[in-house]
């Protein structure tokens, strides 16, 4: 999701999983904008390929673009990183409120050059695991209070830090064009950080580590040829080993959600997802930097009587919902908000073959098939015939699923054409199936 600012609302250090290939070529283009506003922003953006070996290629209105500038009013904001690579090609990536004119260039660095910082994959300062910030955190309540937050939002949006685990920083860095404001009225000693304006040495100086000069590789964007069959595409013959690939926490990719392990998740046809943990579940949208509150799924699940579900997935050619739960599955009509009747039914009565399971982990629908995991096996339903396809159960490993360091997999979601989101514990992989990585 984009990390907004209205002068007051958001989220030196980086996120790892989001950082660009250095030597990496990207495109931009504008939505909108005056001609003079157009130049002062593409002005100020260059100064992180000053340190950073990226170029940043501007491009005509009518081209395609990674990086997508518009001006709506309200406020500022950038998606982090490669996140802009899955925001729709219609859609806007960046945005600049209030930038005009008229305003002053020290305003034209002070903001572009943060929102850059982004897309570059960093994140604000005052996030930093070690920000040494010592708010009055009743004093913070009250300020933000009257911005319209209430105090699970000031305590994502300010006082939470990222897990060192999850980033890339150097040392804290109250310079850093990164860090927001700070006033002395809400701390406890007098701390302050004014709004800085440009880049600090500490900038220069992590953003030339994290996109080293003298590297030039830029082919980060080639497909290897895989059909996205989940390491049924011939890598069982790779000699070579496959590289582990870290997974991410759900605390970076995922924010707000008050959950420590998904244990299902749906992808609705309308953007929305919902998320299941033991008894409850959440409702996330990505594009919305929604502060959610957990509800209990009996409640708001109409014939859904399980106490937990262990699975889920949205099939497109009926539009229905089908929950797994132990032993037992419903199908649900999405339209009429209701079970099927005649549900629940046994799984291993409505599904042939899923016998060789206890009990249903996770569940992937992918084109015709449907792939269910269970322990440290999978298997690959095909829809068609109704029957498991043959050379099934397979084992989950890095040639199966190229680079997933899981062993077992907990939930999975499918996102946007082509990537599945795959989760286990409080992590998870973001996975390419038309790449097979």
């Amino acid at each position: 999701m984009p990390v907004q600012h209205s002068e007051t609302k958001s989220r030196m250090a980086g996120v790892k999983s989001k950082f660009w290939k250095p030597g990496q070529t990207i495109t931009i283009k504008f939505l909108a904008g005056e001609p003079i506003v157009r130049q002062k922003v593409q002005q100020y953006a260059m100064e992180w390929t000053k340190f950073a070996n990226l170029k940043f290629q501007f491009v005509d209105d009518n081209s395609s673009a990674m990086i997508r500038i518009d001006f709506q009013k309200g406020g500022s904001y950038s998606y982090v990183g490669t996140d802009n690579l899955q925001i729709p090609a219609n859609q806007h990536t960046m945005n600049f409120g209030w930038l005009t004119p008229q305003s002053s260039d020290t305003e034209y660095s002070r903001v572009v050059i943060h929102e850059f910082g982004h897309m570059l994959g960093l994140i604000h300062e005052h996030q930093h695991p070690d920000a040494p910030i010592p708010w009055d955190r009743e004093k913070v309540y009250a300020y933000y209070a009257k911005q319209g937050w209430d105090r699970q939002q000031v305590d994502h949006n300010i006082f939470y830090h990222y897990d060192h685990q999850v980033t890339q920083y150097s040392e804290y860095d109250k310079l850093s064009i990164m860090h927001y404001a700070v006033p002395n009225s809400l701390t406890t000693n007098g701390y302050e950080v004014k709004w800085n304006t440009a880049l600090s040495p500490t900038d220069k100086d992590f953003i030339g580590k994290i996109y080293p000069k003298g590297n030039g590789n830029n082919n980060n964007n080639g497909n290897n040829g895989n059909n996205g069959n989940g390491g049924n595409n011939g890598n069982n013959g790779n000699t070579n080993p496959t590289p582990l690939i870290l997974p991410s926490s759900l605390a970076v990719g995922w924010y707000g959600i008050p959950f420590s392990k998904i244990d299902a998740a749906i992808h609705y046809p309308n953007g929305i997802t919902y998320l299941f943990s033991g008894k409850r579940y959440v409702r996330w949208d990505y594009n919305d930097e929604a502060y959610l509150l957990t509800k209990r799924i009996r409640e708001n699940w109409e014939g859904v009587d399980f106490e937990q579900i262990d699975d889920a997935f949205y099939w497109e050619a009926n539009q229905k919902i089908y929950f797994f739960s132990g032993d037992e599955y419903v199908r649900y009509d999405i339209k009429n908000e209701k079970v099927d009747d005649g549900y629940p039914q046994k799984i291993n009565k409505g599904w042939r073959g899923l016998d060789v399971f206890p009990k249903i982990d996770a569940i992937l629908p992918w084109k015709n098939k449907v792939y269910f995991f269970s322990g440290n096996q999978y298997v690959r339903y095909d829809f068609a015939t109704d029957k498991v396809d043959a050379g099934y159960p397979k084992t989950i490993n890095q040639k199966t699923w190229k680079g997933v360091s899981f062993d077992k997999i907990d939930a999975v979601v499918v996102w946007k054409f082509p990537i599945v989101y795959l989760f286990k514990g409080g992590q998870y992989h973001r996975f390419d199936m038309e790449k097979d990585e």
